[in-house]
């Protein structure tokens, strides 16, 4: 087998494991070792961003707080809960990219696109009546999902019944890309390679102005098993 090849499943083997302590290896068990690692590898979850922050959220449409210094875009109809707010990075959202929107398939044929996980900690309030939306979106420009057509999207409204310190994940499985920009293949020379850039945007918005809801971090993963066609 070849560095990286795949069987397309992982080979399963008794549960004490292929090779006991002590014993020799064989060429089969060494075969077996190989194409379980690299199926793994192809399927794992990598981090592709880290956020810490930004704590405290307490954004409430309706007292017109995260509108007020906002004049290039309008807040939009409430059933777009991902234009409720004005996306203004470092307050009510924080963005990751630009990455690659490609990865070979893991049946082998060609090129997919990838999906990603984006996993919030968050802590909720009890406060009664008020919600902590948590959402997220890809974009292929380096634009807020206001003003730059969505790729995908999806978002999270945790109520008061919840309240305490939480996990929340949004899966994002942006729809296929054209690559549309050169990217530098090597740190050195003019070697490029046509990429599909694209950006997750993550925000938030909470109604509880007592300051009791907080996102206390954001990280964002590659889901190389559910690469797209």
């Amino acid at each position: 087998m070849t560095i990286g090849q795949r069987l397309g499943q992982y080979l399963r083997h008794p549960t004490t494991g292929i090779t006991p302590d002590g014993a020799p290896l064989d060429a089969g068990s060494a075969h077996i070792m190989h194409a379980n690692a690299s199926e793994l590898s192809a399927q794992y979850g990598r981090l592709v961003g880290f956020h810490a922050g930004p704590g405290e959220v307490q954004y409430d449409t309706a007292t017109f707080q995260q509108w007020a210094t906002t004049y290039d875009v309008a807040e939009q109809d409430a059933s777009d809960t991902l234009g409720r707010i004005p996306w203004i990075q470092g307050v009510q959202c924080v963005v990751f990219g630009p990455l690659h929107a490609h990865a070979i398939r893991l049946d082998g044929r060609g090129f997919g696109t990838k999906a990603f996980k984006v996993v919030l900690d968050v802590t909720k309030s009890g406060t009664s009546g008020s919600d902590l939306i948590v959402m997220a979106a890809a974009t292929g420009i380096y634009d807020t999902p206001l003003r730059t057509p969505r790729l995908d999207e999806e978002f999270v409204t945790i109520p008061p019944a919840a309240a305490g310190a939480l996990q929340v994940e949004l899966d994002i499985a942006p729809r296929s890309l054209r690559p549309s920009q050169p990217w530098r293949s090597r740190d050195g020379g003019d070697s490029t390679t046509q990429v599909a850039p694209i950006w997750i945007w993550v925000g938030w918005l909470s109604n509880d102005l007592s300051g009791g809801d907080r996102v206390v971090c954001t990280s964002v993963f590659v889901v190389i098993s559910c690469v797209r066609s």
